[in-house]
């Protein structure tokens, strides 16, 4: 269920994220929390966070799902093969998201996966 102001976490320096779909995620009223880093912020990430953004580099590392958020995950990554979406999907992600993409279709994902 989506909550009144969701905090989407953002854990990807990306640029394309950063300028195109984090100012579109904050004008249609959900709070962006930018991180860095993969551990430091582990237990405040599963508690506050209602989705968690996170780039195929650090998800394929092994620091995304277990480590950082037991919530809702989409990936994101640049040209991936259908393998590589395939594996993120199976080992727990809720979508992958080959950017660019149209930022609409972005925030239509991601509203999809909040309503769950």
């Amino acid at each position: 269920m989506e909550t009144a102001h969701p905090i989407i976490m953002v854990l990807t320096d990306d640029a394309w994220i950063t300028q195109a779909v984090v100012p579109l995620l904050e004008e249609n009223g959900y709070i962006v929390q930018r991180t860095r880093s993969p551990c430091g912020s582990a237990a405040s990430t599963a508690a506050t966070g209602d989705l968690l953004l996170v780039d195929e580099a650090t998800f394929a590392r092994g620091q995304a799902l277990g480590e950082i958020c037991c919530g809702r995950v989409i990936v994101v990554g640049r040209a991936a093969s259908r393998c590589r979406q395939i594996e993120a999907l199976e080992s727990g992600a809720d979508d992958y998201i080959a950017v660019p993409c149209n930022p609409r279709e972005f925030l239509a994902r991601a509203r999809a996966i909040l309503r769950r």
